[in-house]
């Protein structure tokens, strides 16, 4: 795909992922997109080849967004006691993305049914993947992680456990009302849901007792939406 910049750029996206998250891949129409983008055929189909070379192209540019605003912390950085203080700050930090444009466009179609073709989800599925294993290993050789269990099975419950608070969150699940969805520029600030279980400062681990230093009180009072994933993973996986 040729590369698009500026308004362009964010007008195809936009209308990308609208006309995608609306009626999903198969029934996508790149006409619809062209129109709802304000740009013309000819410059169109000089960008872009194909439909599945348009949705790559902009789960790349999305994925590319989404990396400019944050980094994951080094894998190695939570090997130490305080492992679950440093999850939850990556959580609140992601929280804290939900506020901006390219993490929620991303989540809109990021869990879509494959489209036959690779797209630049497996790439990040793989990453993701990796860097979660190393992180629950740097876990396990803190005592912050249970060790009684195959470390490949406790990746892949996390990332599993994490896909489905996303895609409740997002409305997108198979646990989401019939007819559920949400409008492209809905304030996404709420995708992870609140504390509803009386911590205030920490959250609770298996033997109710609160876990101190909040990774929304980590970065300065941002709002503590990376609560229950947190208190999920301390469930799943703590010691």
């Amino acid at each position: 795909m040729t590369e698009l910049r500026g308004a362009h750029r964010e007008a195809l996206i936009e209308a990308t992922v609208a006309e995608f998250a609306a009626v999903g891949y198969e029934r996508a129409s790149l006409n619809r997109i062209i129109r709802s983008a304000g740009i013309s055929k000819s410059s169109f189909y000089n960008a872009v080849g194909s439909k599945g070379e348009l949705f790559d192209a902009v789960v790349r540019m999305l994925v590319d967004d989404v990396r400019a605003q944050w980094t994951p912390p080094a894998p190695a950085e939570f090997a130490a006691p305080d492992f679950w203080e440093r999850v939850d700050a990556v959580l609140a930090a992601f929280a804290e993305l939900g506020r901006g444009r390219a993490l929620p466009l991303l989540g809109r179609i990021f869990y879509l049914p494959a489209t036959g073709a690779a797209d630049g989800r497996a790439d990040l599925l793989a990453a993701v993947g990796a860097w979660v294993t190393a992180v629950i290993s740097a876990g396990r050789a803190a005592g912050a992680v249970r060790d009684d269990m195959p470390i490949d099975l406790q990746a892949a419950a996390a990332f599993g456990m994490l896909r489905g608070v996303d895609e409740w969150a997002l409305g997108a699940g198979p646990l989401a009302p019939a007819g559920a969805s949400r409008p492209l520029g809905v304030d996404e600030t709420s995708r992870y849901p609140r504390e509803s279980d009386g911590v205030s400062s920490g959250t609770r681990g298996l033997d109710g007792d609160a876990a101190v230093g909040h990774g929304a009180e980590i970065l300065g009072g941002v709002e503590r939406e990376a609560a229950a994933p947190g208190i999920l993973l301390r469930r799943l996986l703590g010691t």
